[in-house]
């Protein structure tokens, strides 16, 4: 289990070998976290970093999550509809 605060301050979860730090805070009507990863692989330190934005439907059925990972070959997005 991942817990996050929403009022911008850091929280810091691990899960498995990896260490997660995260700044999760409202921007308008969207919940958005700042995201890096750390882990320690046989080649050293390896950070990965992304952002999700959480945002809700007008009517309020449906929330859409953009999540955005900065890669080694440049960023890729990825959409869907939970």
């Amino acid at each position: 289990m991942s817990s996050y605060g929403l009022d911008g301050k850091e929280s810091t979860n691990r899960t498995g070998q990896a260490t997660t730090k995260s700044k999760t805070k409202w921007e308008g009507v969207a919940l958005v976290t700042d995201i890096t990863r750390s882990m320690e692989t046989p080649r050293g330190k390896f950070d990965m970093k992304s952002r999700e934005v959480r945002s809700l439907s007008e009517d309020g059925k449906t929330m859409t999550v953009r999540n955005t990972v900065d890669t080694p070959r440049g960023e890729a997005d990825d959409d869907g509809d939970l």
